[in-house]
C-alpha cells in the first residue's frame, strides 16, 4: 500500500511521499523481505528529481539498478533504466544515459509495452534535444504524444508526468520566432495536464517555460 501511494505523491504531494518512504525504510529495517526496496530507491530517486536535486537523484537510482538488477523483472528494469537515464541526462553524462537506454530497448525487444514504449520515446527526444538534433526529437515526441493518447490505455499519474514532458519537449523544439505559437499551445496542454492531475511539484517549471515564450510574442500580460 506505502508503494501505491508514495509512486502518486512523489508527482503530486512530495513532502507526503518523503514521509512514507521514512516509513518504507522503517519497515525494511525491521526486517522486511528486500526482494521489492529498489522500489523504495526508484521513488526517492524521483522525488529527489522533481525537488531538483539531481546529485541526490542520482545515488538513489544508482542503488535502484543495482538492486533491480538482482531481484526486479524485465518491466521493472525498463522502468529504473528509464528514470536514471533521464536524471543522467540532466548532469550532462550523456555516455552513461545512452547506454542505459541502449539496455532498455534491449529489454523491449522481449517485453512489448506501449506504456514503456512511450516512455522510451519521450526518453529519447531529450537525448536529441541535448544534442541539438532536433529534426530526430520532433517524431519521437510526436509518437509517444500518440501512444498515451490511446483511450485502451490506462494512465497512472507517472504516465500523465511523462505526457508533461513530451509536451514540454515539444515546446522547446518549438520555443523559436516561426513557431512560438506552437510552443505556446505545447506548454499550456502540459499545464492543463499538471493541473487536472495535481502534477503540483513540476507546475512552476511548465508556467516558466509558456511565461518565457510568450514574453516572445509580445503577450506580456499573460506572460505576468
Amino acid at each position: 500500500l506505502l508503494n501505491e501511494l508514495i509512486a502518486d505523491y512523489v508527482y503530486t504531494q512530495p513532502a507526503r511521499a518523503r514521509r512514507l518512504l521514512a516509513e518504507q525504510a522503517v519497515l525494511y529495517d525491521a526486517g522486511h523481505p528486500r526482494e521489492s526496496d529498489y522500489y523504495y530507491y526508484l521513488h526517492l530517486g524521483n522525488l529527489e528529481n522533481q525537488e531538483y536535486d539531481d546529485q541526490k537523484a542520482m545515488i538513489a537510482f544508482e542503488r535502484a539498478v543495482v538492486r533491480v538488477d538482482e531481484n526486479g523483472d524485465i518491466a521493472d528494469k525498463i522502468e529504473v533504466y528509464l528514470d536514471y537515464l533521464g536524471t543522467l541526462a540532466n548532469l550532462g553524462k550523456m555516455k552513461l544515459a545512452r547506454e542505459y537506454y541502449d539496455r532498455s530497448i534491449r529489454l523491449m525487444a522481449s517485453y512489448p509495452s506501449d506504456r514503456l514504449r512511450a516512455r522510451a520515446l519521450c526518453r529519447q527526444g531529450f537525448l536529441y534535444l541535448h544534442n541539438h538534433s532536433y529534426a530526430k526529437a520532433t517524431p519521437k515526441f510526436m509518437e509517444a504524444d500518440r501512444l498515451l493518447a490511446d483511450k485502451e490505455l490506462v494512465l497512472t499519474t507517472k504516465d500523465h508526468y511523462f505526457y508533461t514532458l513530451v509536451h514540454t519537449g515539444l515546446g522547446t523544439l518549438w520555443a523559436r520566432p516561426d513557431s512560438e505559437d506552437k510552443a505556446a499551445v505545447a506548454f499550456r496542454r502540459a499545464i492543463t495536464r499538471c493541473e487536472d492531475n495535481g502534477l503540483r511539484a513540476r507546475l512552476p517549471w511548465r508556467q516558466l517555460n509558456l511565461g518565457k515564450v510568450l514574453m516572445g510574442t509580445a503577450a506580456y500580460g499573460e506572460a505576468i
